[in-house]
Protein backbone atom coordinates (compact mmCIF):
# COMPACT_ATOMS: atom_id res chain seq x y z
CA UNK A 1 0.00 0.00 0.00
CA UNK A 2 1.32 3.17 -0.79
CA UNK A 3 1.61 5.77 1.98
CA UNK A 4 0.58 9.15 0.91
CA UNK A 5 0.04 12.74 2.48
CA UNK A 6 -3.61 11.79 3.01
CA UNK A 7 -3.03 8.27 4.48
CA UNK A 8 -0.89 10.15 7.37
CA UNK A 9 -3.26 12.91 8.22
CA UNK A 10 -6.07 10.27 8.12
CA UNK A 11 -3.89 8.06 10.73
CA UNK A 12 -3.15 10.79 12.74
CA UNK A 13 -6.81 11.93 13.07
CA UNK A 14 -8.13 8.31 13.27
CA UNK A 15 -5.47 8.07 16.81
CA UNK A 16 -6.14 11.43 17.87
CA UNK A 17 -10.06 10.46 17.97
CA UNK A 18 -9.13 7.53 19.53
CA UNK A 19 -7.65 8.29 22.24
CA UNK A 20 -9.35 11.57 22.53
CA UNK A 21 -12.45 9.73 22.98
CA UNK A 22 -10.89 7.16 25.55
CA UNK A 23 -9.94 9.83 27.58
CA UNK A 24 -13.31 11.61 27.57
CA UNK A 25 -15.21 7.99 29.33
CA UNK A 26 -12.34 7.56 31.75
CA UNK A 27 -11.42 11.08 33.22
CA UNK A 28 -13.29 11.81 36.20
CA UNK A 29 -12.80 15.49 35.80
CA UNK A 30 -16.20 17.03 33.87
CA UNK A 31 -13.97 20.03 32.31
CA UNK A 32 -11.16 17.75 31.01
CA UNK A 33 -14.13 15.76 29.82
CA UNK A 34 -15.93 18.16 27.55
CA UNK A 35 -12.25 19.03 25.93
CA UNK A 36 -11.54 15.57 24.85
CA UNK A 37 -15.05 14.77 23.63
CA UNK A 38 -14.27 19.08 22.08
CA UNK A 39 -11.01 17.28 20.64
CA UNK A 40 -13.52 13.46 19.25
CA UNK A 41 -16.04 16.47 17.53
CA UNK A 42 -12.96 18.43 15.94
CA UNK A 43 -11.00 15.22 14.99
CA UNK A 44 -14.57 14.17 12.74
CA UNK A 45 -15.17 16.82 11.16
CA UNK A 46 -11.25 16.73 9.39
CA UNK A 47 -12.26 13.46 8.26
CA UNK A 48 -15.44 14.60 6.92
CA UNK A 49 -12.94 17.18 5.04
CA UNK A 50 -11.06 14.53 4.02
CA UNK A 51 -13.52 12.96 2.33
CA UNK A 52 -14.62 15.58 0.91
CA UNK A 53 -18.00 16.42 2.54
CA UNK A 54 -17.33 19.78 3.15
CA UNK A 55 -20.61 21.06 4.37
CA UNK A 56 -21.08 17.95 6.85
CA UNK A 57 -17.82 19.16 8.34
CA UNK A 58 -18.39 22.71 8.74
CA UNK A 59 -21.56 21.85 10.24
CA UNK A 60 -19.76 19.80 12.72
CA UNK A 61 -17.87 22.57 13.38
CA UNK A 62 -20.31 25.15 13.80
CA UNK A 63 -22.90 23.29 15.93
CA UNK A 64 -21.14 20.76 17.85
CA UNK A 65 -18.24 23.98 18.41
CA UNK A 66 -20.60 26.12 19.84
CA UNK A 67 -22.60 23.07 21.78
CA UNK A 68 -19.18 22.01 23.28
CA UNK A 69 -19.15 25.89 24.85
CA UNK A 70 -22.49 25.84 26.09
CA UNK A 71 -21.18 22.86 28.05
CA UNK A 72 -18.26 24.59 29.05
CA UNK A 73 -20.30 27.18 30.49
CA UNK A 74 -22.71 24.69 32.27
CA UNK A 75 -19.54 22.37 33.83
CA UNK A 76 -18.07 25.67 35.53
CA UNK A 77 -21.77 26.66 37.12
CA UNK A 78 -22.86 23.37 37.93
CA UNK A 79 -19.04 22.53 39.91
CA UNK A 80 -16.52 24.59 41.98
CA UNK A 81 -14.70 21.92 44.00
CA UNK A 82 -11.18 22.10 44.19
CA UNK A 83 -10.91 19.27 42.08
CA UNK A 84 -12.15 20.63 38.98
CA UNK A 85 -9.92 23.80 39.09
CA UNK A 86 -7.03 23.97 36.28
CA UNK A 87 -3.51 22.64 37.94
CA UNK A 88 -0.53 23.68 36.68
CA UNK A 89 1.22 22.39 34.01
CA UNK A 90 4.93 21.47 35.56
CA UNK A 91 8.21 19.20 33.74
CA UNK A 92 7.17 16.78 31.23
CA UNK A 93 3.53 17.60 31.34
CA UNK A 94 4.38 21.21 29.65
CA UNK A 95 6.29 19.96 26.84
CA UNK A 96 3.80 17.32 25.78
CA UNK A 97 0.86 19.76 25.92
CA UNK A 98 2.64 22.33 24.13
CA UNK A 99 3.74 19.00 21.31
CA UNK A 100 0.01 18.39 20.96
CA UNK A 101 -1.53 21.88 20.55
CA UNK A 102 1.25 22.79 18.19
CA UNK A 103 0.24 19.76 16.11
CA UNK A 104 -3.33 19.96 16.34
CA UNK A 105 -2.65 23.64 15.01
CA UNK A 106 -0.46 22.30 11.93
CA UNK A 107 -3.49 19.78 11.13
CA UNK A 108 -6.06 22.41 11.19
CA UNK A 109 -3.80 24.87 9.54
CA UNK A 110 -3.61 22.18 6.65
CA UNK A 111 -7.10 21.34 6.14
CA UNK A 112 -8.00 25.57 6.15
CA UNK A 113 -5.31 26.10 3.78
CA UNK A 114 -6.82 23.12 1.55
CA UNK A 115 -10.55 23.67 1.19
CA UNK A 116 -10.21 27.25 0.63
CA UNK A 117 -11.98 28.61 3.54
CA UNK A 118 -9.32 31.79 4.10
CA UNK A 119 -10.36 34.95 3.14
CA UNK A 120 -6.91 35.53 1.00
CA UNK A 121 -7.96 32.87 -1.52
CA UNK A 122 -10.62 35.23 -2.54
CA UNK A 123 -9.95 38.16 -4.84
CA UNK A 124 -11.76 40.74 -2.81
CA UNK A 125 -10.81 39.43 0.41
CA UNK A 126 -14.10 39.66 1.78
CA UNK A 127 -17.04 36.71 2.12
CA UNK A 128 -20.08 36.67 1.22
CA UNK A 129 -22.64 34.70 2.03
CA UNK A 130 -23.07 33.58 -1.07
CA UNK A 131 -19.80 32.78 -2.00
CA UNK A 132 -19.48 30.62 1.32
CA UNK A 133 -22.69 28.90 -0.47
CA UNK A 134 -21.03 28.16 -3.28
CA UNK A 135 -17.42 26.95 -2.00
CA UNK A 136 -19.58 24.47 0.55
CA UNK A 137 -22.28 22.81 -2.26
CA UNK A 138 -20.74 23.67 -5.73
CA UNK A 139 -21.32 21.81 -8.76
CA UNK A 140 -18.53 20.29 -11.22
CA UNK A 141 -19.26 20.21 -15.08
CA UNK A 142 -19.31 16.20 -15.50
CA UNK A 143 -21.09 13.56 -14.30
CA UNK A 144 -19.32 10.30 -13.03
CA UNK A 145 -20.17 6.54 -13.52
CA UNK A 146 -18.50 4.62 -10.31
CA UNK A 147 -17.71 1.34 -11.50
CA UNK A 148 -18.84 -2.43 -9.89
CA UNK A 149 -17.23 -5.61 -10.28
CA UNK A 150 -15.45 -5.97 -13.00
CA UNK A 151 -15.37 -8.46 -15.92
CA UNK A 152 -14.03 -9.27 -19.29
CA UNK A 153 -14.28 -5.94 -21.19
CA UNK A 154 -16.94 -4.12 -19.02
CA UNK A 155 -18.02 -3.56 -15.75
CA UNK A 156 -21.32 -3.26 -13.60
CA UNK A 157 -22.00 0.41 -12.31
CA UNK A 158 -22.23 0.82 -8.49
CA UNK A 159 -24.02 4.23 -8.86
CA UNK A 160 -23.86 7.79 -10.91
CA UNK A 161 -22.52 10.86 -9.30
CA UNK A 162 -23.94 14.03 -11.19
CA UNK A 163 -21.55 17.19 -10.83
CA UNK A 164 -19.72 16.48 -7.98
CA UNK A 165 -17.28 19.64 -6.80
CA UNK A 166 -13.85 19.53 -8.15
CA UNK A 167 -12.47 17.60 -4.76
CA UNK A 168 -15.13 15.34 -4.75
CA UNK A 169 -14.66 14.71 -8.31
CA UNK A 170 -10.22 14.16 -8.01
CA UNK A 171 -11.66 11.76 -5.30
CA UNK A 172 -13.69 9.48 -7.81
CA UNK A 173 -11.21 9.82 -10.33
CA UNK A 174 -8.66 8.14 -7.27
CA UNK A 175 -10.87 5.52 -7.37
CA UNK A 176 -11.20 4.74 -10.78
CA UNK A 177 -14.40 6.50 -11.59
CA UNK A 178 -15.10 7.55 -15.06
CA UNK A 179 -16.78 10.90 -16.69
CA UNK A 180 -20.11 9.66 -18.00
CA UNK A 181 -19.89 11.11 -21.52
CA UNK A 182 -23.65 10.27 -22.36
CA UNK A 183 -23.74 6.98 -25.21
CA UNK A 184 -26.39 4.78 -23.76
CA UNK A 185 -27.36 1.84 -25.33
CA UNK A 186 -30.62 0.09 -24.43
CA UNK A 187 -33.13 -2.58 -25.93
CA UNK A 188 -36.10 -1.02 -27.98
CA UNK A 189 -38.62 -3.04 -25.52
CA UNK A 190 -37.21 -0.78 -22.52
CA UNK A 191 -37.87 2.24 -23.81
CA UNK A 192 -41.30 1.52 -25.12
CA UNK A 193 -42.14 0.78 -21.50
CA UNK A 194 -41.13 4.55 -20.48
CA UNK A 195 -42.91 5.60 -22.87
CA UNK A 196 -46.40 3.82 -22.02
CA UNK A 197 -45.67 5.06 -18.32
CA UNK A 198 -46.39 8.78 -19.85
CA UNK A 199 -49.50 7.53 -21.57
CA UNK A 200 -47.60 8.69 -25.00
CA UNK A 201 -47.93 7.08 -27.92
CA UNK A 202 -45.01 4.77 -29.82
CA UNK A 203 -45.90 5.63 -33.23
CA UNK A 204 -42.83 8.12 -33.80
CA UNK A 205 -44.44 11.25 -35.68
CA UNK A 206 -47.07 10.92 -32.88
CA UNK A 207 -44.36 10.68 -30.19
CA UNK A 208 -42.38 13.62 -31.81
CA UNK A 209 -46.00 15.57 -31.62
CA UNK A 210 -46.41 14.88 -27.96
CA UNK A 211 -43.05 15.31 -27.37
CA UNK A 212 -43.80 18.66 -24.96
CA UNK A 213 -46.06 16.79 -22.73
CA UNK A 214 -43.07 14.78 -21.58
CA UNK A 215 -41.76 15.28 -17.65
CA UNK A 216 -38.57 18.05 -18.51
CA UNK A 217 -35.73 15.62 -17.13
CA UNK A 218 -32.34 14.05 -18.37
CA UNK A 219 -32.17 10.48 -19.25
CA UNK A 220 -29.47 10.37 -16.42
CA UNK A 221 -32.35 11.32 -13.73
CA UNK A 222 -35.33 10.03 -15.25
CA UNK A 223 -34.08 6.38 -16.22
CA UNK A 224 -30.46 5.83 -15.50
CA UNK A 225 -30.39 6.16 -11.88
CA UNK A 226 -33.50 4.27 -11.48
CA UNK A 227 -32.20 1.23 -13.36
CA UNK A 228 -30.82 -1.72 -11.21
CA UNK A 229 -28.66 -3.72 -14.04
CA UNK A 230 -26.15 -1.28 -15.79
CA UNK A 231 -23.03 -2.26 -17.29
CA UNK A 232 -20.72 0.18 -19.49
CA UNK A 233 -17.47 0.05 -21.31
CA UNK A 234 -14.55 1.92 -21.12
CA UNK A 235 -13.34 4.74 -23.44
CA UNK A 236 -9.95 5.65 -24.60
CA UNK A 237 -10.33 8.69 -26.40
CA UNK A 238 -10.56 12.43 -26.32
CA UNK A 239 -14.07 13.54 -25.06
CA UNK A 240 -15.52 16.36 -23.53
CA UNK A 241 -18.62 17.16 -22.14
CA UNK A 242 -20.37 20.12 -23.46
CA UNK A 243 -22.54 20.49 -20.77
CA UNK A 244 -22.29 23.84 -20.03
CA UNK A 245 -21.32 27.12 -22.10
CA UNK A 246 -18.01 27.39 -19.58
CA UNK A 247 -17.19 24.07 -21.62
CA UNK A 248 -18.18 25.32 -24.75
CA UNK A 249 -15.82 28.55 -24.63
CA UNK A 250 -13.12 26.53 -24.03
CA UNK A 251 -13.15 24.46 -27.20
CA UNK A 252 -13.74 27.46 -29.06
CA UNK A 253 -11.31 28.26 -31.68
CA UNK A 254 -12.49 32.01 -31.16
CA UNK A 255 -13.27 34.20 -28.50
CA UNK A 256 -16.79 35.49 -30.69
CA UNK A 257 -19.07 34.02 -32.91
CA UNK A 258 -21.19 36.20 -34.72
CA UNK A 259 -21.85 40.16 -35.22
CA UNK A 260 -19.40 40.83 -31.79
CA UNK A 261 -17.06 43.48 -31.27
CA UNK A 262 -15.08 42.31 -28.20
CA UNK A 263 -12.27 44.85 -27.46
CA UNK A 264 -8.39 44.63 -26.26
CA UNK A 265 -9.73 45.35 -22.80
CA UNK A 266 -11.37 42.07 -21.94
CA UNK A 267 -9.76 38.99 -20.40
CA UNK A 268 -10.96 35.45 -21.03
CA UNK A 269 -14.20 36.38 -22.49
CA UNK A 270 -16.00 34.69 -24.92
CA UNK A 271 -19.08 36.27 -27.09
CA UNK A 272 -21.77 34.28 -29.14
CA UNK A 273 -24.35 36.38 -31.05
CA UNK A 274 -27.01 34.53 -32.72
CA UNK A 275 -29.03 37.50 -33.84
CA UNK A 276 -28.54 40.32 -36.38
CA UNK A 277 -28.13 43.25 -34.26
CA UNK A 278 -24.29 44.02 -33.35
CA UNK A 279 -22.99 42.93 -29.91
CA UNK A 280 -20.30 45.11 -27.79
CA UNK A 281 -18.35 43.96 -25.17
CA UNK A 282 -15.42 46.24 -23.13
CA UNK A 283 -13.72 45.77 -20.53
CA UNK A 284 -14.87 42.31 -18.59
CA UNK A 285 -13.08 38.95 -17.45
CA UNK A 286 -13.54 35.33 -17.26
CA UNK A 287 -17.76 36.63 -18.58
CA UNK A 288 -19.53 34.32 -21.21
CA UNK A 289 -22.34 36.20 -23.34
CA UNK A 290 -24.63 34.78 -24.79
CA UNK A 291 -27.16 36.49 -27.31
CA UNK A 292 -30.43 34.27 -29.14
CA UNK A 293 -33.80 34.18 -29.80
CA UNK A 294 -34.60 32.86 -26.52
CA UNK A 295 -32.45 35.87 -24.01
CA UNK A 296 -29.49 37.31 -23.44
CA UNK A 297 -26.92 35.35 -20.83
CA UNK A 298 -24.16 37.22 -18.99
CA UNK A 299 -22.40 35.07 -16.64
CA UNK A 300 -19.23 34.58 -14.84
CA UNK A 301 -17.57 31.23 -16.16
CA UNK A 302 -17.76 29.50 -12.03
CA UNK A 303 -21.24 30.23 -12.25
CA UNK A 304 -22.75 28.57 -15.81
CA UNK A 305 -23.62 25.35 -14.70
CA UNK A 306 -26.62 27.20 -12.57
CA UNK A 307 -28.24 28.52 -15.75
CA UNK A 308 -31.26 25.81 -16.18
CA UNK A 309 -31.81 27.16 -12.25
CA UNK A 310 -31.94 30.43 -13.22
CA UNK A 311 -33.87 30.12 -16.13
CA UNK A 312 -36.50 28.01 -14.86
CA UNK A 313 -37.42 31.50 -13.35
CA UNK A 314 -38.94 32.67 -16.74
CA UNK A 315 -42.22 30.87 -17.47
CA UNK A 316 -41.90 32.40 -21.60
CA UNK A 317 -42.53 30.60 -24.53
CA UNK A 318 -38.99 29.32 -26.86
CA UNK A 319 -38.84 32.09 -29.27
CA UNK A 320 -37.14 29.30 -31.59
CA UNK A 321 -37.46 25.52 -32.02
CA UNK A 322 -35.92 22.75 -33.65
CA UNK A 323 -38.31 20.07 -34.99
CA UNK A 324 -38.06 16.54 -37.38
CA UNK A 325 -39.04 18.77 -40.10
CA UNK A 326 -37.20 22.44 -39.95
CA UNK A 327 -37.28 24.66 -37.50
CA UNK A 328 -39.60 27.83 -36.18
CA UNK A 329 -39.01 30.68 -34.89
CA UNK A 330 -41.44 33.31 -33.35
CA UNK A 331 -41.15 37.05 -34.35
CA UNK A 332 -43.84 38.15 -32.27
CA UNK A 333 -46.70 37.34 -30.18
CA UNK A 334 -49.25 39.45 -29.01
CA UNK A 335 -52.49 39.35 -26.60
CA UNK A 336 -55.02 42.06 -26.15
CA UNK A 337 -59.05 41.88 -24.98
CA UNK A 338 -58.67 38.02 -25.33
CA UNK A 339 -57.49 38.02 -28.73
CA UNK A 340 -53.94 36.61 -29.54
CA UNK A 341 -51.39 37.19 -32.19
CA UNK A 342 -48.81 35.64 -33.43
CA UNK A 343 -46.27 35.89 -36.20
CA UNK A 344 -43.89 33.06 -36.73
CA UNK A 345 -40.94 32.15 -39.71
CA UNK A 346 -40.66 28.31 -40.46
CA UNK A 347 -38.97 26.60 -42.68
CA UNK A 348 -39.68 22.61 -44.09
CA UNK A 349 -36.39 20.99 -45.25
CA UNK A 350 -36.75 19.83 -48.81
CA UNK A 351 -39.12 16.68 -48.66
CA UNK A 352 -40.56 16.97 -45.31
CA UNK A 353 -43.92 17.65 -44.64
CA UNK A 354 -46.23 18.51 -42.02
CA UNK A 355 -48.68 16.96 -39.96
CA UNK A 356 -52.45 16.68 -41.89
CA UNK A 357 -54.18 18.41 -38.98
CA UNK A 358 -56.91 21.39 -37.86
CA UNK A 359 -57.40 23.81 -35.67
CA UNK A 360 -60.70 24.89 -33.46
CA UNK A 361 -59.70 28.55 -32.36
CA UNK A 362 -57.82 30.47 -34.43
CA UNK A 363 -57.08 31.28 -38.22
CA UNK A 364 -54.03 31.82 -40.06
CA UNK A 365 -52.39 33.63 -43.03
CA UNK A 366 -49.14 32.10 -44.90
CA UNK A 367 -46.70 34.43 -47.24
CA UNK A 368 -44.35 32.15 -49.17
CA UNK A 369 -40.37 33.88 -48.32
CA UNK A 370 -39.02 31.62 -50.49
CA UNK A 371 -38.82 27.83 -52.05
CA UNK A 372 -41.17 26.04 -53.38
CA UNK A 373 -43.92 23.38 -51.85
CA UNK A 374 -47.65 22.14 -52.15
CA UNK A 375 -50.22 22.68 -49.60
CA UNK A 376 -53.68 20.35 -49.14
CA UNK A 377 -56.68 22.42 -47.69
CA UNK A 378 -59.50 20.40 -47.56
CA UNK A 379 -59.03 18.31 -50.25
CA UNK A 380 -57.64 20.78 -53.17
CA UNK A 381 -53.87 20.86 -53.90
CA UNK A 382 -52.46 24.19 -53.84
CA UNK A 383 -49.01 24.84 -55.57
CA UNK A 384 -47.02 27.41 -53.35
CA UNK A 385 -44.05 29.12 -54.30
CA UNK A 386 -42.10 32.84 -53.47
CA UNK A 387 -44.76 35.65 -53.02
CA UNK A 388 -47.76 33.26 -52.80
CA UNK A 389 -50.66 34.43 -50.13
CA UNK A 390 -53.05 31.72 -48.71
CA UNK A 391 -55.77 32.18 -46.39
CA UNK A 392 -56.29 28.67 -43.75
CA UNK A 393 -59.92 29.40 -41.49
CA UNK A 394 -60.95 27.36 -38.34
CA UNK A 395 -61.18 23.63 -38.62
CA UNK A 396 -60.50 23.56 -42.43
CA UNK A 397 -57.99 20.46 -42.82
CA UNK A 398 -54.88 21.13 -44.12
CA UNK A 399 -51.05 19.84 -44.63
CA UNK A 400 -47.77 21.26 -46.67
CA UNK A 401 -44.70 19.57 -48.49
CA UNK A 402 -41.98 21.22 -49.15
CA UNK A 403 -40.46 20.25 -52.64
CA UNK A 404 -36.89 22.06 -51.61
CA UNK A 405 -36.28 24.36 -48.43
CA UNK A 406 -39.41 26.10 -47.94
CA UNK A 407 -40.16 29.26 -45.84
CA UNK A 408 -42.88 31.18 -44.81
CA UNK A 409 -44.28 33.14 -42.70
CA UNK A 410 -47.29 32.25 -40.20
CA UNK A 411 -49.93 35.00 -38.84
CA UNK A 412 -52.28 33.24 -36.51
CA UNK A 413 -54.85 35.27 -35.36
CA UNK A 414 -58.05 34.17 -32.90
CA UNK A 415 -58.58 32.80 -29.49
CA UNK A 416 -55.79 30.87 -29.18
CA UNK A 417 -52.06 30.34 -30.98
CA UNK A 418 -50.56 27.19 -28.70
CA UNK A 419 -49.80 23.82 -29.84
CA UNK A 420 -52.65 22.69 -27.40
CA UNK A 421 -54.85 23.92 -30.49
CA UNK A 422 -53.67 21.33 -33.19
CA UNK A 423 -55.58 18.52 -34.05
CA UNK A 424 -53.70 15.87 -35.96
CA UNK A 425 -55.34 13.52 -38.52
CA UNK A 426 -52.44 11.82 -39.57
CA UNK A 427 -48.62 12.14 -39.82
CA UNK A 428 -47.83 10.11 -43.06
CA UNK A 429 -47.99 12.06 -47.08
CA UNK A 430 -49.11 9.05 -48.68
CA UNK A 431 -51.86 8.07 -45.92
CA UNK A 432 -53.28 11.48 -46.78
CA UNK A 433 -53.43 10.49 -50.64
CA UNK A 434 -54.38 7.10 -50.05
CA UNK A 435 -56.77 7.87 -47.99
CA UNK A 436 -58.98 9.80 -50.33
CA UNK A 437 -58.83 12.84 -48.39
CA UNK A 438 -58.45 14.76 -51.32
Amino acid sequence: MEITLELIVFTVLALFIGVSAILAVTTRRILRAATYLLFVLFGTAGIYFQLNYSFLGAVQLLIYAGGITVLYVFSILLTSSQGDKAEDLKGYKLFVGLGAALASLGICLWITLRHDFLPSHFEHGELHVRTIGHALMSSGKYGYILPGEKKDGWFKVRGFAEKPDEEKAEALLKEGALWNCGVFCVKIGDILERTKKYGVPEDYDALCAAYESLPKISFDYEVLEKAKHLAAVEFDGYWKDLGTWDALADQMSTDTIGNVVLDDTCENTQVINELKMPVAVMGTRDLVVVAAQDGILVADKSQTANVKAVASAFDTKPMFEERRWGTLETLDDTESQGQTTLTRKICIYDGMTSSYHYHEHRDEIWTVLRGTGELILEGTKIPLSQGKAVCIRKNQRHAVKAFHDFEYIEIHVGTSSGNEDINRITFHWDEIELSHIL
